[in-house]
């Protein structure tokens, strides 16, 4: 409805038959089924995205968005949840459905090998968006649904630096595979 302008369409009704539809596609895709408990949760944190993002519908570009590009000798894919448009490109927007973590939470060496994977995933879908659509990523945030926290959001900058050396350490690794040199690091 966001994409096609159609904002009026938005209700708490449509919302819950959307969320419907979308839960039976996951159930004939990947035969997943959610506890009675832990789909009403579910639904009701997108009651709260919805509640809480409402007045920026407009800048929505894209959802769900797959992307894949050709590198020399494979292929680098990734899914995009949502692309929002900014004063300067765009942002990407990745939804995790799970509490916010924090260092008191997780403590703190796991939660910095968690968001170092989260960071690496999102510089990944910068590059494929840069590379497939040609305009600019602004930003990048994780948006946790099921936190208590004011701010959902988990933001990284993006690192022109960091993408090519995940990109170099990628090709690497391909040019091993193909040469079947499986030793260990």
């Amino acid at each position: 409805a966001v994409l096609r302008d159609e904002m009026d369409l938005i209700t708490n009704d449509q919302v819950d038959e959307w969320f419907e539809e979308n839960y039976n596609g996951l159930i004939e895709r990947e035969h997943s089924y959610l506890q009675p408990h832990t789909k009403k949760i579910a639904r009701e944190q997108v009651a709260k995205y919805v509640e809480n993002n409402h007045e920026n519908w407009s800048l929505i570009k894209e959802t769900e968005v797959d992307l894949i590009i050709e590198k020399e000798g494979y292929f680098l894919k990734g899914q995009i949840d949502l692309l929002k448009t900014t004063d300067n490109g765009v942002e990407i927007l990745d939804f995790k459905a799970e509490q916010k973590p924090s260092p008191e939470k997780l403590g703190k060496e796991l939660y910095e090998q968690k968001i170092a994977q989260y960071r690496k995933q999102l510089q990944i879908y910068a590059h494929l968006v840069e590379q497939k659509f040609r305009i600019e990523v602004s930003g990048m945030k994780l948006y946790y649904t099921n936190t208590k926290e004011k701010n959902p959001y988990i933001i990284f900058e993006k690192n022109d630096f960091a993408i090519d050396e995940m990109i170099d350490e990628f090709s690497s690794i391909v040019d091993q595979i193909q040469k079947k040199n499986f030793a260990s690091r």
